[in-house]
């Protein structure tokens, strides 16, 4: 169980990672877009593949524990490592896939209104969660 949260908290710091490398690609064509970067946006999506190696689970030997982690039968820590290698081998991926799903907010009166959307269904789901215990 000890290896499994270990691992666990290895998939946690992959999503941050993640989160991070969206931050940057924002970040650079928001510069893109204010002229302030006169790079094209591959050469600003290429920049943040660079970046993101600064941070990451790249580090010496990790590809042989987690190798050696896999030999281990155990299905949830199996499935924790592989999904932890998966993503780690699949930045350019889930960058494109993340920064095709972000939405941006452009407007005050938009952002009024996604806070109230989103606080009307955290109450369904409070909602739903005590009809649930009753």
């Amino acid at each position: 169980e000890t290896m499994v949260e270990a691992v666990d908290i290895l998939a946690f710091a992959q999503r941050v990672i993640e989160d991070r490398n969206v931050s940057l690609l924002l970040r650079y064509f928001y510069q893109w877009e204010t002229n302030a970067d006169k790079r094209t946006p591959a050469e600003l999506f290429e920049q943040v593949m660079v970046d993101s190696k600064a941070l990451g689970l790249g580090v010496s030997g990790f590809d042989e524990v987690m190798l050696d982690v896999l030999m281990f039968v155990h299905m949830p820590l199996m499935q924790s490592t592989l999904e932890v290698l998966m993503a780690h081998y699949s930045t350019r991926r889930i960058l494109l896939d993340n920064a095709s799903n972000v939405q941006l907010v452009a407007s005050y009166e938009t952002e009024r209104k996604f806070t109230q959307i989103d606080q009307t269904l955290q109450q369904l789901e409070q909602n739903a969660e005590m009809h649930e215990l009753w």
